[in-house]
């Protein structure tokens, strides 16, 4: 009896795993998936900026240059500083110290009337009374005695009187004297016709006056006279050697 029992058992439990084993196991449920978030909203873009083009390829010759502008004019020049100012050349050996022979001759030889003119574009040096002096000196005269000689003293006056080229205005302050320069002047050979000449020598600056006879120092530069300039000088200018000079 109880043999019969477990056979009926297990006759149940195979039939049992028979159907159990070849049902297949349902597939487990898929979890639900979850909401998707939505895709945001492309953001606009600025509109790019179009790529540069690529720089050319240098040329082995170099590109022609912009025309220049023109250049700024040149500043004006500082105003030129005067030593002394006067209307005349003759107010001028009037009032500048140390020139009364020089003022005595120009009044012995007649020349007041011209250099009184406040137009006279000319350049005159105007030697000092100790250079009158040291002439009067090598000549063995007096000083105020040099101007019996009327000729011979006009001659070495328009020696001082410095000209442009063929006798137009020029007026030399002393920036415009340069190394070499030669001046005409108002002394003129009855020889040739031509005005005899004065040489500018500049060293730094110190500027000498050069003639034929002498060589002077610039010492009182730049005395305005009317339209024209003297300078103060410490030498007679002499058109000719000394030894030449006839006794007065």
């Amino acid at each position: 009896m109880a043999s019969s029992s477990r056979r009926v058992l297990l006759v149940a439990l195979l039939a049992l795993c028979s159907l159990y084993g070849t049902q297949a196991a349902p597939s487990p449920s898929p979890s639900p998936a979850a909401a998707a978030s939505p895709s945001p909203s492309p953001s606009p873009r600025p509109a790019s900026s179009p790529s540069p083009s690529p720089a050319p390829a240098a040329s082995p010759f170099p590109s022609p240059a912009l025309a220049a502008s023109p250049p700024p004019s040149p500043p004006v020049p500082a105003q030129l500083s005067y030593a002394a100012t006067y209307a005349t050349f003759y107010s001028g050996v009037t009032g500048m110290p140390q020139v009364a022979t020089c003022k005595h001759i120009i009044d012995a030889l007649g020349l007041q009337p011209t250099l009184s003119n406040p137009s006279l574009a000319l350049t005159i040096f105007v030697p000092s009374d100790a250079a009158f002096a040291s002439l009067a000196a090598k000549l063995k005269v007096s000083p105020t005695s040099m101007s019996a000689n009327s000729a011979l003293m006009r001659q070495v006056m328009y020696y001082h009187f410095a000209t442009g080229s063929n006798g137009a205005k020029a007026v030399y302050h002393s920036t415009a004297l340069k190394d070499g320069m030669k001046l005409d002047t108002m002394y003129i050979s009855t020889l040739t016709k031509k005005p005899y000449q004065l040489t500018v020598a500049v060293n730094g600056t110190a500027t000498q006056i050069r003639a034929v006879g002498t060589t002077a120092a610039v010492t009182t530069p730049n005395v305005k006279c009317g339209a024209g300039v003297a300078h103060g000088i410490d030498n007679v200018l002499v058109p000719l050697p000394l030894s030449l000079i006839p006794k007065f």
